[in-house]
Order: C-alpha cells, then structure tokens, then sequence
C-alpha cells in the first residue's frame, strides 16, 4: 500500500556485514575507529609490516592521555624487532595503493565532515547516492555501465538511498531492524515550489537491505596475481598476492564528496586503473627510490608530490601521484616516532643509511645524540639550515639582494623561527625547578647548526602593513653577504626570517615590503658546551637555589617593583610565580609594591633570560645569574 512521504530516522548499514547505525549528525563516522585499542593489538600493529597500521598504533601511542598504555606496549616490544618504516613504504607501494584505482589516498581523513553521498553495492549493482534536499541516485552494473538515474528531492538526510536491480530503495535501522521503503516517484508539497520523493511502503522489501560479500579481489597492474580486499568492522585491508600487508583505510557507506570514492570490496575489481603504466611501475619501486620519496616527504605535500613525478616518470595522472606522496609522507611521519619510541624503550637512536641515501645529512645523530622526539626538530632546522647554506653556494656573491626561490615550509617551521636565540628562556627557569628533562628537549637544537654559537646565523622579526595569506612556502633570499629564507605566519602582519652569513658578517637586508621595527636576533647562549655543563651541574648539584637578594639587586639597577623581578628570576618560562609555589624566601617578595613592572612579554622573557645566563654556567650555583647584564640589557630594550 502507498504511505505518504514521510522523515524517518537515522541510516543502516551495508552488505553481509551488520554495520552499526550512525548518528544522526550528517558526519561520516565509520562504526570502528581505524585504532587498535588493546595493548596486544597495538603491539601487533607495530610489528605486522603494514605502514598504514604502524602509522595508527604510533599517534595512538604519541597522544598524552595514552601515556600509560604507551609504557606498556613499550615494555611487550622491548625484545622485538622494530620495523623500518621506508621498508613498509617499499612493502605498501609494491602491494598496491588505492590510489591506482581512484580510490581515496592515504592522506585522507576517514572523519571528513559533508558526508553527503552514500555508496552501496547490492550484488551486480553500486549504488552512489546523495541525500538531503535534492540530489540524484545513479546505479552501474559490473560491467561498469550505467543501469538507473533517479532523481531525489526532499529525501530526509537520515534515509540511505540504493538499487536492487529493480527499484531504488531507501533505508534505516530502528532498534537493530533494517526498514525500508520504495522511493515511487514525486508527489507535489503544498504551498512549495518543488516536488519531494514518495515513499511506499511493500511489505516484501519492507526488511530489504544491501547484500553483498565482505571479500573481494584485485589485481593491480603488473602485479603477479589478486590482491585480496577485505572489510571487517569497518575497516577495509589489501593484502598482496604474496600475503604481504598493504593498504588499510576506513570505510562506511555515508562518505564525504570531497574524497575519492571508497567501494565495498566487492567493488574493487570493477574499478579501472586510473594510470596503468605508473601503476606497473610501482611493482618495482626499491629501497633507493623509496628513501628519496621519505626525504622529499619530511619537507612536505608538495615537495613530495613533485620528487614523485621526478623519481617515478611513468606516473602521469596526479591523483596516483598524490597518492604515492601522501604514503611517502605517511613513512616520514612513521621515521620520526619510531624515535621516541626506540628512546621509550632505551635503543638509542636508529641506525641511518650509509651515504649517498638523501635520508643521511637528515638523520645522522650528531655526538652523544640519544635521540627521541627530538628527532622531528632537528631535521626542520637541518632543512633550513640546508636552504640558506645552498642559496650561498648556488650562487656567487651578489651586488644585491635578489629573490632566489621560493621553498615548501613545513606547519611547525614558524614556531622554530621565533624559538631560535631564546633556548634559554626554556634552561634557565629549568635549572630551578629540577626539569632535566627540558634540558634534554633542547638537543635538538644544539645539535643543529642554528645552535652552534658560530654567530654565523640570526633572526629577523619583520612587520607588514598589509595581511599575509596563510600559506606555507617561504622566500629563500640571496644577500651580498649570504642568504635569507622568510618563515611566513599564516595570516598576520608579522612573519620571522632567518640569515645566514658564512663570515658571520650580515648585510642589514630587509625584505622589500617589510619594516624590522627592533633588533635582530641573535644566537642562543645555549651552546652545546653549555648545555652539557648545564645538564651535568643539575644532576650533580640539583636545582639552584633561590636567592631573594638577587631580586633586591635586580629591582635596584632597573627600577622595576620586587614582584617582577623575583618572577623574571625565578618564574616559568612565561614568568608565572605564585606565593604557594614560590622558594623559601621568594613569596614575600610577591607582597611588596609592583611598581613600575618590567613590561616584557613572555618571548621577551626569553631574550631577557639569555642575559641572565652567566658566561661559565656553574656560576649559577656558585655567585648566580648575571644580573648586571640582564638590567643592561632590559634598560636598552626598554628605553629605561
């Protein structure tokens, strides 16, 4: 009997698998996060040889709250193998890359928003359907022709549209039981301008739903024989014809329009190579090719994406090419947790490739490098480093500046532009409160040229009268006395740039269109020397102690109230100090009148600090900081 057009609830599931109902937001949430969440499972991701599991396992292990579960799956991998995440690369690009088939890369977020579309199949039939206001429902056969269009309007967002060879069918499930209606065609909606879909209701579909199998099979091309495809809670994986691990991704039939399309795994077979040649090509990608694809993936998307075109020529169709780069940065992502695993676990640093590999200069442990988290510092700045160091020897000494290129930035390239000489705005305040750790945490910088104490580096910190558009690609400058490489912020009038001057002597060059309203940068006092004298003084010795009279003569040569000058002493990095958390001595301090304060912000803090850092750093514990420096310093930056 004919039911009239009516909203009903929240959208079912798929074919031989009892997909969970979703909610009823219009977000594509799979029934399964992609994490395994058992400490067995996630130490079994680590070391299955599949990238796009170890991948998981590793930001699953990485995130604060998952701390303790971390030291456990650490403690059950203490005696296995690591796998070498540029092998798994060389393992996913050989086994096959959705990619090759159009299907969404690896790169994609399986929680993109606007799921807007459905994807069914139903034995010989795919159905892709939009829901909503208005849209279309179109069904191919497996032989890839087009069997039905139909035309959708006013659909509630909580129907799943799909063909059962016959007639388009809508569905949902209420309380674990599948419903489902006949869309029969339009009927008019009083007083409105447009037509919605009739629903009827048939008592012989009224339980209908999609059936078709969870397994499937794919050959790529030049591959030796079929992949095999399965989906399993959610989740679909590609294994080799050789039972070698290859793609994992999410899957639910409400998916995302922005995305390539993901099939059922029935599906996957009658989808057409997009790029065969560059897919055949993939079958013998080797170690080589796989470390230069790493390396060009630590920089970014786009640099990946052309040193794929560079290194793989028969890729030809972008999409395959995207595809290939985001699991060549998928690897380099993988490269730098590992390390902090391997510290987890007390490994020391992972051996490196032998040169010539481009993964070398990268990530060879400079001396009594223990590696870590660190690690993922140390090769931005070695970048950077690299950008200025090439632009001097590219080019011969110029009579004026010139712009040379411009280069792909990564996000977190700023933030290490407006840290450099400021290192001991994060040591000083540690070596009061006991945090060895933070010293540690400074390696990375000391390792790196940016901490040599050479003076051959600084910084600028620029303004713009107009807007800066956020986009991450600086300009590498040529100077008459070396190079200059812009770090942009995204969307804002101030941006930093680092320079470089073999000779330690600078040109003065400011970027056309940017004003350098202070001084530069230089430096951290940090060295590597001092550094390991501050770290080996702190485990001899413990925190130092808080003197209040070095206030007193602080607050004496500037000016500034007793309360700001115990916090610039001995306040956290952002100069916060409470009476209850204050040393012996300090809180009373806090008490007194503030006076004019030291009118610093927090970075400035930073640039103060590396002032009160005495020359020979066991003077900390012995006469304390460098006071008198630091209250020159604050008068000539102050104008006090």
């Amino acid at each position: 009997m004919a039911g009239d057009p009516r909203r009903v609830g929240v959208g079912g599931g798929h074919a031989a698998q009892d997909l969970r109902p979703r909610s009823a937001s219009d977000a594509w949430t799979p029934s399964v996060t992609l994490l395994a969440e058992t400490d067995d499972q996630l130490a079994a991701e680590i070391t299955a040889g599949r990238l796009s599991g170890l991948a998981e396992a590793l930001d699953r292990l990485g995130r604060p709250e998952c701390a303790e579960q971390a030291g456990r799956v650490t403690a059950r991998l203490r005696e296995t193998d690591l796998p070498d995440p540029v092998d798994l690369l060389v393992t996913a690009l050989r086994a096959g890359v959705p990619a090759e088939l159009g299907v969404a890369c690896a790169d994609d977020s399986p929680y993109a928003p606007k799921s807007s579309r459905v994807v069914y199949q139903h034995g010989d039939h795919l159905s892709i359907g939009v829901r909503g206001w208005k849209g279309d429902l179109t069904a191919w056969d497996t032989g890839g022709g087009v069997v039905r269009n139909a035309t959708l309007r006013q659909l509630p967002k909580d129907l799943d549209p799909w063909f059962d060879g016959t007639r388009v069918l809508v569905s949902r499930v209420v309380d674990g039981r599948w419903q489902t209606f006949v869309v029969e065609g339009m009927v008019p909606v009083s007083g409105a301008d447009s037509d919605v879909s009739a629903l009827t209701y048939d008592p012989e579909r009224a339980a209908a739903r999609p059936q078709a199998p969870a397994e499937g099979e794919v050959t790529f091309p030049g591959a030796p024989g079929p992949s095999r495809v399965v989906l399993h809670r959610g989740v679909i994986t590609v294994t080799g014809p050789d039972g070698t691990a290859g793609a994992r991704l999410a899957f639910s039939p409400r998916q995302s329009s922005q995305h390539g399309l993901v099939p059922p795994p029935g599906w996957w077979a009658h989808r057409t190579p997009v790029d065969p040649e560059g897919s055949a090509a993939l079958r013998a990608v080797g170690r080589e090719t796989a470390e230069a694809l790493v390396a060009a993936g630590l920089r970014g998307p786009r640099t990946a994406v052309a040193a794929v075109s560079r290194l793989l020529p028969e890729i030809t169709e972008s999409a395959l090419a995207a595809g290939v780069a985001a699991l060549a940065r998928t690897a380099a992502d993988c490269l730098l947790r590992m390390e902090g695993l391997r510290a987890r676990m007390g490994r020391g640093p992972a051996p490196v490739p032998a040169p010539p590999s481009p993964l070398h200069p990268l990530l060879a442990p400079p001396p009594g490098w223990q590696g870590g988290r660190g690690l993922g510092v140390l090769v931005q700045l070695r970048m950077m480093a690299a950008d200025l160091t090439a632009a001097v020897a590219e080019v011969p000494d110029p009579p004026e500046a010139f712009l040379l290129r411009k280069v792909e930035l990564t996000p977190g390239q700023y933030m290490l532009g407006q840290n450099f000489g400021r290192l001991a705005g994060y040591a000083y305040p540690a070596v009061f409160a006991g945090r060895a750790d933070t010293l540690a945490g400074l390696r990375s910088w000391t390792a790196s040229e940016w901490g040599d104490g050479s003076g051959r580096w600084r910084v600028l910190e620029l303004h713009s009268p107009e807007r800066r558009q956020r986009d991450y690609v600086g300009e590498l400058w040529r100077t008459p006395a070396g190079a200059l490489l812009m770090l942009y912020m995204h969307n804002d009038r101030r941006t930093v740039a680092v320079e470089h001057a073999p000779d330690g002597r600078f040109s003065g060059f400011v970027p056309p269109g940017w004003e350098m309203p202070g001084a530069p940068v230089p430096q951290s006092r940090v060295t590597p020397e001092r550094l390991t004298a501050l770290e080996d003084l702190l485990a001899a010795r413990g925190p130092v102690a808080a003197d209040p009279a070095w206030a007193h003569d602080l607050a004496g040569r500037t000016g500034m109230g007793l309360p700001s000058a115990a916090r610039l002493l001995f306040g956290n990095r952002e100069g916060a100090l409470s009476a209850e958390t204050a040393p012996p001595g300090v809180a009373e301090l806090l008490a007194a009148p503030e006076g004019t304060g030291h009118g610093l912000t927090y970075p400035q803090m930073d640039l103060f600090r590396e002032r009160l850092l005495p020359d020979d750093p066991a003077d900390l514990w012995g006469t304390g900081p460098d006071v008198e420096a630091a209250a020159l310093w604050w008068r000539a930056f102050t104008g006090g």
